[in-house]
């Protein structure tokens, strides 16, 4: 049974797949080329995470489908480096984001990388190299290290971005 992968795969060997033959009275030559483009994108399931409550070690979390030919560098980056409140009072937007944790997780490559949200403020970048990660997915979880005391709103936006990864020099890796 051929899935849609198999097929857009099929699809694309044959629409870039170059013959070329050579022939003269004792030999023939035959050259056969192709090439499979580059492909890494990331897609989450809930793009909006909403803690229920504001106490330490709270949970969030969303599934995320992978699909990359290639090793993958992930970029993560925070805008606020934690859970910062929102408010038109001036006097309240000095107070310090409350920090949080994010995992980030794909099962079937035995990936699991967890960092600050602190950490996330000035980004990072993490590499499935070797590994592939094809079509899978993965978790992010989010959570509070820190109870938010004050009532209001809180935001924080993180955001990822996927892409092949084209070398070891781009790579931070951690074990």
């Amino acid at each position: 049974m051929k899935t849609k992968f198999h097929t857009l795969i099929t699809g694309v060997l044959l629409s870039t797949l170059a013959i070329g033959v050579y022939a003269n009275e004792r030999a023939i030559t035959i050259e056969v080329t192709g090439k499979i483009s580059q492909r890494c994108n990331l897609q989450t399931v809930d793009s909006e995470l909403e803690f229920k409550s504001g106490s330490q070690g709270s949970l969030v979390s969303t599934r995320l489908q992978i699909n990359c030919n290639m090793p993958m560098a992930i970029d993560m980056r925070s805008d606020f480096g934690g859970m910062k409140r929102m408010s038109d009072d001036i006097s309240n937007t000095d107070l310090k984001p409350y920090e949080y944790q994010a995992e980030f997780n794909i099962d079937t490559l035995g990936f699991s990388r967890t960092v600050s949200s602190k950490e996330l403020k000035d980004g990072v970048r993490y590499s499935t190299a070797p590994d592939i990660p094809f079509s899978t997915q993965g978790v992010l979880n989010v959570t509070m290290m820190e109870s938010i005391m004050f009532a209001g709103e809180y935001r924080d936006v993180i955001r990822i971005e996927v892409s092949p990864d084209l070398g070891a020099d781009a790579n931070q890796l951690e074990s």
